[in-house]
């Protein structure tokens, strides 16, 4: 997860509120070419601020300007930010952490995920331990982990 560097950046919700450019809110993570929008913090009003015209406006303009717009969202269970989001996005990429889910609740995230979004482009296993691919049981003798951080509004142009 990217901290907040200073008072003065502008966060996502801040250009959702001002109804500002999101260009003009970007922040460029040093030594590369990625551009990043802070979410800034947890608010009472996201449904109403992701269910307005601001933001679809914003992430139109987002990828107006960029190649690929990656919205990282909080889990589909916790709340309904990401089934908002999910009607403004061309595709999403399911992400579960090993052992937290049962597999009626990821058939039931898929079914969810479908309803709302044109393409659900993979899944993504994380935090998986090493046991589960051990070369000795037929797997494929890796075992990586994945973290996971919740905000929105990352770009790569």
């Amino acid at each position: 997860i990217l901290k907040h560097p200073n008072a003065t950046q502008k966060t996502a919700v801040d250009c959702l509120l001002e109804q500002g450019n999101p260009i003009e809110c970007l922040s460029q993570y040093k030594g590369s070419s990625l551009s990043f929008l802070y979410g800034g913090k947890p608010r009472n009003d996201s449904v109403k601020l992701l269910s307005s015209d601001a933001f679809k406006t914003m992430i139109a303009t987002l990828k107006k300007n960029f190649d690929f717009v990656i919205l990282d969202v909080p889990p589909l269970y916790l709340m309904d930010d990401a089934n908002i989001i999910a009607h403004e996005s061309d595709s999403a990429v399911l992400v579960i952490k090993q052992d937290y889910v049962s597999s009626y609740d990821v058939l039931e995230s898929c079914e969810e995920l479908n309803n709302n979004i044109q393409d659900l482009t993979g899944i993504v296993l994380n935090q998986v331990r090493g046991t589960i691919f051990d070369s000795s049981n037929g797997g494929y003798g890796y075992g990586y982990g994945y973290g996971y951080g919740y905000g929105y509004g990352y770009g790569k142009k």
